[in-house]
This record gives C-alpha cells, structure tokens and sequence, in this order.
C-alpha cells in the first residue's frame, strides 16, 4: 500500500466512525493530511505509510498543524511503529499516536463482537498512550480473516464501501502503478521517433525498429495514460484527472511528448 491510498483510507475509517473528514493540499499541508471533527472535536491527523518507524518529525509537523488549523487534538497514524524519540515527544504534547498494533487490534475486537452494530472508537488516555474504547453505534464494519500485511487493515469485506476501496484487485489492470512506468518509457519512444529520427541524429537503426518504436510509442502512451488515470482516480484523493483530455492528448503527434511530460511532472507531485 503507498502513501496516498494509506492516506484515503484512514479518511475512510474516520468517516465509518462517524467523522466529518477533510482532506488537506497536496502541497503546503503544513503537517496534517486530514481534518476530522465530529461534535466538538476536532483533530489533525498525519498518515505514514512507512516501511520503517515513524521519528519525531512527524509529531513536530503535527503539532503545529493542531494551532493552524484551529483543531483541539492532533493524531498521527502509521502502518508501523514510532520510535522512543516519537513516543516520548508525543507525550508530551498530547499527541494520539496510532500505530500498527492499534489498528489491528480495533479490527480484531471488531470482529470478535458478537453484536454487529459495534463500533470502535479511538481516544486519547492521559496516562496510556493509545488506549482504545469501544461503543454501540452503527453497522460499520463486516468480519473478515484477512488483513493487508501492509498496514492491518482488512483486505476485504461485502458491505462497508469505504473498505471495498482497500481491496486486492489485481485483476484489473488500473491496480497497478506500473502504467506509469509504461507512460515513460513511451515517453522515451516518442522522443524517439519524432525528433531524433527526423532530424537524422540517429541514422544507424534498422527501419523495422524505428516502425515499431512508432507504433508502440504512438498507441501505447494513450492505453496507459488511460490505465494509470483510473489508478490515480481509485487511489488518490489529490488529483482527479480528466482521462478524455489526457487520453486524445497521448494520440496528438509531436504535442503527445509535452502532454505526457506534464503528466508524468503532475504524478510524480502525489507520488512524493
């Protein structure tokens, strides 16, 4: 799982837990990757979806988001853990720290109930950092066997649309992010066979080549400028893509370079 879908996600779980959630710029954040509220709380939230522990740069960005964006708490949420430093500003700042154990054992206990119109809910202990309670509300969540071995959380339910959108679909093809690299190799093809070959800067290469970097540069950068599009869509929250517009772009000669360089600038922003 990459940062962005960690990030959609935990705005997802939120909203399940009967959260107001909003989502912050893709630039100039200032610390927080959501804002969520519900009755009088109101809390910045970090996401990091990291493959090692999470320092305490987090829980400094995360402070000073809690003053500017006017919030009550502030959270920061991981797919790991927090190192001693982390834990230890955390504290003292009153800052939820949420880590991998946590959000697996809300899924468990979730699961382990017997009444199905449970609901989790996380709060702040004063004296136990990430202490969780629980409390009857709403049908939000559905029992599974399986969590991602990302991040804990389940890979699969019926019901609950905002977990559907966590599921493994690798059968579509749009469930990959390797169309990006597709686009930029396409990229390189159409550098390729529209100015360098004119201008005779590459004399060398057998004409059969140069036809099939033609024909895979020119029709291969649309179907994955397609493909990656509705990635982005079922994965981003920070850009919404208008696929008619990129997708004629691809087919247009020369302007097809410039369209997938913007692109590949533009996705390289919510890859960062």
């Amino acid at each position: 799982m990459d940062g962005y879908k960690f990030e959609k996600y935990v705005g997802n779980l939120y909203r399940n837990l009967g959260y107001e959630v909003q989502y912050t710029p893709l630039s100039g954040d200032q610390g927080a990757d959501l804002i969520i509220s519900r009755d009088n709380d109101k809390i910045a939230v970090q996401t990091k979806c990291y493959r090692s522990k999470v320092s305490n740069k987090a829980i400094q960005e995360v402070v000073s988001s809690k003053a500017l964006y006017d919030c009550n708490r502030c959270s920061v949420v991981t797919n790991n853990y927090f190192t001693d430093s982390a834990i230890q500003l955390g504290n003292v700042n009153n800052v939820e720290l949420i880590d991998r154990d946590n959000i697996i054992k809300i899924i468990n206990e979730v699961q382990n109930q017997s009444n199905p119109s449970l609901e989790n809910q996380i709060k702040s202990d004063s004296e136990s950092r990430n202490k969780l309670t629980f409390e009857n509300k709403t049908n939000q969540f559905t029992n599974t066997d399986e969590l991602c071995p990302d991040c804990g959380f389940q890979n699969n339910t019926s019901t609950t649309t905002s977990i559907k959108e966590h599921e493994y679909s690798s059968q579509k093809p749009y469930f990959s992010e390797n169309w990006y690299y597709g686009i930029i190799i396409c990229t390189i093809l159409n550098i390729f066979s529209f100015t360098l070959i004119p201008m005779n800067v590459i004399e060398f290469i057998p004409s059969t080549i140069r036809v099939l970097a033609v024909i895979v540069g020119g029709f291969g950068l649309p179907l994955s400028l397609y493909y990656d599009i509705q990635y982005v869509k079922n994965n981003s929250l920070k850009w919404d893509p208008k696929t008619a517009v990129w997708v004629i772009g691809g087919f247009l000669g020369l302007i097809n370079i410039v369209v997938s360089l913007v692109y590949i600038i533009k996705r390289r922003e919510i890859r960062s």
